[in-house]
């Protein structure tokens, strides 16, 4: 319980990889509809400010509609954003996507 506390205080102050690490405890945790609210919250949160695990997460978190309505521009936005930024998982993901047309 303190661990969480501290992580809450870490992301509410602006640190990006606690934003990221909340993010996870909500989208694993997550069995109800606030729980999936509150992991696209933070993971957004993150993303935005630069973190590319948050970025290539929010690309999935798009893709499948978890916590937000289903978005195929963002998926790919984020997906991008992330490849830019150096994620490579998120550079061969996109390589995919493109060679076999998945995504409009």
């Amino acid at each position: 319980m303190t661990e969480s506390k501290s992580l809450l205080s870490s992301a509410s102050s602006g640190d990006t990889a606690a934003m990221y690490l909340l993010g996870w405890e909500f989208f694993i945790g997550g069995t109800n509809s606030e729980d999936k609210n509150q992991a696209f919250r933070w993971f957004y949160m993150a993303a935005s400010q630069g973190h590319i695990g948050a970025q290539y997460m929010l690309g999935w978190i798009y893709y499948f509609g978890y916590g937000t309505p289903r978005d195929e521009r963002q998926f790919m936005y984020w997906f991008c954003t992330a490849s830019s930024n150096g994620h490579i998982v998120a550079k061969s993901s996109l390589d995919t996507i493109r060679r076999y047309r998945w995504v409009r």
